[in-house]
């Protein structure tokens, strides 16, 4: 915090520093402060990346996947080289608005980038479970746990997929 702290001081104009220091404050449940840095982000440079990810970051907080899908489309759109991070972030979108289809496209693009992110298996269960295939969702559960997602979720996940 006190790094970001220092470079916002020093550059007032640094997007990337406030949306930084945002997420550190998400972290700490303190989301007022957050959100007056993502504003920050929105006034100083409105079509900055940071800027982009802070809007989807707050749509996704209030469950407005479909406002929040249309950032990370923007955003991959516009981008020379999306991270894979945006298409998982999308996929997370899909599969909370039941759009299978398009979850599973996302996540078969970034599968080889993401074998080592807990999350991606969490995703990829979810939608197995929606799609009714239990087995394939549970084996993906279980390893997002021996990835290090949270053990109490995960094993509420792999609760429902039995």
């Amino acid at each position: 915090m006190e790094d970001y702290n220092f470079i916002i001081d020093k550059q007032p104009s640094d997007v990337e520093a406030y949306y930084r220091r945002g997420l550190l404050f998400l972290e700490k449940n303190d989301r007022e402060s957050a959100e007056a840095d993502f504003r920050t982000c929105e006034s100083t440079d409105p079509g900055n990346l940071f800027t982009k990810l802070s809007k989807a970051l707050i749509f996704k907080l209030d469950d407005n996947w479909t406002e929040a899908e249309k950032i990370y489309t923007d955003i991959i759109n516009t981008t020379v080289k999306p991270s894979s991070a945006y298409y998982l972030n999308r996929a997370e979108c899909y599969v909370n608005t039941d759009r299978f289809s398009k979850a599973a496209a996302d996540l078969h693009a970034v599968e080889s980038d993401e074998k080592a992110n807990p999350y991606f298996y969490v995703l990829r269960g979810r939608l197995r479970l929606d799609q009714f295939d239990k087995f394939a969702a549970r084996v993906d559960f279980e390893k997002a746990k021996e990835l290090g997602y949270d053990a109490e979720l995960a094993d509420k996940w792999i609760e429902r997929a039995r």
